[in-house]
Formats: structure tokens, sequence, C-alpha cells
């Protein structure tokens, strides 16, 4: 169970204690055949079984799930060292909790469904994912230097998985430094001029699109502004095709209600709102989107005064 233990570390950023089941030799005869431990996942203690059969017959092991929770009063969870996609779904239809090693954690209780496919090692980033550029820029404007994983994970909502993920890219680029092991282990983030020097090569845009809503519809408020309308305010110039710009994150855009926009709307009446990649109000400052994220949204404007006024801009950043 070791490589387990190692593999649900570099997932979920803790250290998970795999002990052998101590009731094992009192199971039913034919379920002893299965090799049998107990693992606290989520705060939760689950019966793991290992499932080594060559052939996996399906409809078998969930009846034998059934004798195995009834006997041990536990929830069950399967360890696989392979599975085939189709036996995989199999499982994923009956909400049956699964581990695959190295490939997929299946936990539906807790709505944990992650699968990924593991770079190679040491393989660097070019750019940032929308979580990088989040972590990166919520510890960018953070004052405290050194952090844990688990604390970004509750401060942003991301998983442990995406958390651990994210350190392991911020980690090899240089952009912070741990020290300890497991559940011990704690970050520090590098000055903060070499930070922005060497965090800036992998920045992305945030905006994924944009859409034009009524000003007044509800999902306007409390919204950062975005847009030109933060050029003007920073840079005091006044533009007549500038229209009020708001910034949303795109899952909480994609699960709002949104009316249709009538053809007869008035341009005074409607706002634009920029969709994003990650959260713009975990980030905002007063009432607008943080000045990072805000210089590359606009980075694309085809239009030379944007372009000098950002450049003048991200200058302040890096002299405060």
């Amino acid at each position: 169970m070791v490589e387990l233990e190692k593999y649900l570390h570099s997932v979920l950023g803790k250290k998970q204690r795999i002990r052998p089941y101590k009731w094992h030799d009192l199971l039913d005869f034919d379920l002893q055949k299965y090799q049998s431990a107990t693992i606290d996942l989520f705060g939760v203690d689950y019966l793991l079984i290992k499932i080594t059969d060559s052939f996996i017959h399906v409809q078998n092991i969930i009846n034998d799930i059934d004798r195995l929770e009834t006997a041990s009063s536990m929830r069950v969870v399967l360890y696989f060292d392979k599975l085939k996609s189709k036996e995989r779904t199999l499982f994923l239809e009956a909400s049956i909790p699964f581990i695959v090693l190295k490939s997929q954690i299946f936990i539906p209780r807790y709505y944990v469904s992650l699968k990924e496919i593991f770079p190679k090692e040491n393989e660097p980033i070019t750019l940032f994912s929308p979580a990088d550029q989040m972590v990166y820029l919520y510890l960018y404007y953070q004052p405290i230097r050194w952090f844990t994983g688990a604390y970004l994970a509750k401060v942003l909502d991301y998983t442990p998985m995406t958390l651990s993920r994210v350190l392991t890219h911020l980690e090899g680029i240089g952009l912070v430094e741990s020290q300890g092991v497991n559940t011990a282990k704690s970050y520090q983030r590098i000055s903060l001029s070499a930070f922005y020097e060497i965090g800036k090569k992998y920045f992305i845009n945030p905006v994924q699109s944009k859409v034009r809503l009524p000003k007044f519809h509800p999902l306007i408020q409390r919204l950062p502004q975005a847009g030109l309308k933060v050029f003007e305010r920073f840079s005091g110039v006044i533009r007549d095709d500038t229209i009020h710009t708001y910034a949303i994150c795109h899952t909480t855009y994609h699960q709002a209600k949104r009316p249709r926009m009538n053809r007869f709307d008035q341009s005074s009446d409607i706002v634009e709102v920029e969709i994003w990649k990650y959260c713009p109000m975990i980030l905002s400052q007063n009432g607008m989107v943080d000045r990072v994220s805000f210089i590359l949204s606009l980075r694309d404007y085809p239009d030379i005064v944007v372009q000098r006024m950002l450049d003048d801009l991200e200058e302040s950043i890096l002299w405060e």
C-alpha cells in the first residue's frame, strides 16, 4: 500500500494513513480473498479493498461490497492498480467509490471525481493555467510569505488536488520554496520583485469571453469594474466609446439565470461583462479588478494610448 499512500499524498496534498483491517479474518470466507485495510479519506474511515483479479466481474464485486459494508459497518472504497475504461464506467454509474493508482480517484459522497493524465516528471510549464495564475496573484498581493496548501485551498475554494498541482508548478519554476513533509509541509514565496519578474513570463489573459447584459440585471450587482472604465479611473482620460464593464468568474456566470438581450435595448441601458477564467472577486481592489489582471485583460487592445498607460501602470507596480 506504500505506492497508494504516495499517490494520494501527491494528489491530495496530505498523507492518508492506511492500516491493516484488524477484523479481516472474521469476514465471510469468500470475502477474505480481498486484501483489506482501513483508510481515512476526508475525515471518514473507509474499508479499502484491493482488487487484484486480472478478470474483473463488476456485478459480483458490487454484490460483495454490500456484504463488506454490512460486516464492517464502514463504507467501501475499491483500489486497483489498473482498470479498463468499460469497468470504470460501470463503477461510476453505480456510484461505487474507487481509486486507480496514478490515474483516478472517485468518491461520490464528497463530490470528488479526479481523473488526470500525469505529465512527465519535472516537465516545465510554458504558461500559467487559470488556477496557477489565481494562486500566483493571491500570493503576490498578500503580505504573508509563509503558507500551507490547506490554507490556500480554504481561502481560494480549490480542491486539495488542484492546489497540489499548482504548488508543484510554482515550485518547479522557482516562485515558491517548500519545507517539511506530509501534513507539516509549508511553502514560502520568494522576494516580491523576483516573484513578479519570473511570474510575468507565464501570464495569461484572464478574459475568456464577453457578453452584454441589461445594466440593472441582478447579476451585475457587486461585480468589480473592469475594462476601459478602469482605464479611465487610472488615466483620467475620458473616452466617448466606453461602456461600463464588469468581470465575473465563468462558473458563476454559467450557473446564473441570464436574460436575453432585446434588440431594441439602447446602448445606455447595457453593460459589458467579461467572463474570466478565474474569480475576479477574490482579487478585486476598491471595486475594481486587480491591477495585474487588468493589465493582462487589455494587452491586446488596439490603442497605443491604452498600451502606454498599461506600461506606466506596470512600472508603478514594480516599484511599490
